[in-house]
């Protein structure tokens, strides 16, 4: 039976789009990812290909000119694989395993720049630890780099669901709360990397609500974001008052020219 819980969906700028779902098996126990492209060109859908028999958690871009990129957790490995589809050859990659997304990982993020180029950024778990990790596909060579930290490993962990955004030029901005155990707050934070960046900078603290009993993570819920082509980006984030008596929905906006918010 079809699991609505797993749909992707996305589009180009001339109206072709991708589906990307889960199937849940109960007679095997595979839960299979399948893949269908729609030409606009023809109005109909292509034949779906299935990426994966034990995927979940998937994530899928597209860009403007219709490269896209899917990512998905493997229930076998615990590993993330990726997938790629390529306009101009209308192909995709043969799905694969993200070389340095191991161990207990969840939750990819996948984004697209205008030339096709991709990343990934993810929760990786380590015992009691976590962090959030990424990594950056060049299309024009069709490799990967080696992860990069998001965050440090610790127990006042990275919380997710991330989210994450692109502009043309291939920046990428990623937007996480914090949860802070021992203190009992929770914290909004974004940073933005720059293609060719070894490292992500110092991430931006955009909100900070203290004061929950019990270290609640109501304070900040879940931040939606979306970045500009430019590189400008808006955070839209409610905020849940002690005991959940009020929610005020606030926002930030950054500027692509200075990066400050």
């Amino acid at each position: 039976a079809f699991d609505p819980l797993e749909l992707c969906f996305a589009g180009d700028d001339a109206g072709n789009a991708f589906a990307l779902w889960r199937e849940r098996q109960t007679t095997s126990g595979a839960q299979p990812l399948w893949i269908a492209r729609f030409n606009a060109a023809t109005d109909s859908w292509g034949a779906a290909v299935d990426v994966s028999q034990r995927g979940r958690a998937a994530s899928l871009d597209v860009n403007a000119r219709g490269d896209a990129t899917a990512a998905w957790v493997d229930d076998a490995t615990s590993g993330i694989y990726t997938t790629s589809y390529r306009a101009a050859t209308d192909s995709w990659t043969p799905p694969a395993a993200l070389p340095s997304a191991t161990g207990l990982t969840s939750a990819p993020a996948v984004v697209v720049d205008a030339l096709g180029n991709a990343t990934v950024i993810w929760r990786s778990n380590v015992n009691t630890l976590t962090q959030l990790r990424s990594a950056h596909y060049t299309s024009a060579t069709g490799t990967w780099t080696a992860a990069l930290d998001l965050t440090p490993l610790e127990e006042q962990r990275s919380y997710v669901p991330h989210k994450a955004g692109i502009d043309a030029s291939g920046r990428v901005t990623v937007a996480w709360t914090r949860w802070d155990l021992g203190a009992r707050t929770i914290a909004l934070y974004t940073a933005r990397w720059s293609p060719g960046a070894t490292a992500w900078p110092a991430p931006t603290k955009l909100a900070e609500v203290a004061g929950f009993p019990n270290g609640s993570p109501d304070g900040i819920r879940t931040p939606t974001l979306a970045v500009g082509a430019t590189g400008d980006a808006l955070a839209v984030w409610p905020e849940v008052s002690a005991g959940g008596a009020t929610t005020t929905v606030k926002w930030a906006v950054q500027t692509a020219a200075t990066g400050a918010w």
